[in-house]
């Protein structure tokens, strides 16, 4: 059951991010990552704190999956 439960986390990120769900391009991670940071940083107007977290969650987990 970790193995589905790391499964699923990888997919959620892919979700967040808004990549594919076979998505293994660290580049195109990172610009959707990058993009989305910025946009629902804290100190942007449409900034949010928890959702600008669960970005960085996601983008730390996959970035552990693909180095």
């Amino acid at each position: 059951s970790e193995d589905n439960d790391v499964e699923d986390k990888r997919k959620e990120a892919r979700e967040i991010l808004g990549v594919a769900p076979d998505a293994l391009d660290m580049d195109n991670i990172d610009l959707k990552y990058k993009a989305l940071a910025k946009r629902y940083h804290p100190d942007m107007p449409d900034g949010n704190t928890e959702k600008f977290k669960e970005i960085n969650r996601a983008h730390k987990i996959l970035r552990r999956e693909l180095q």
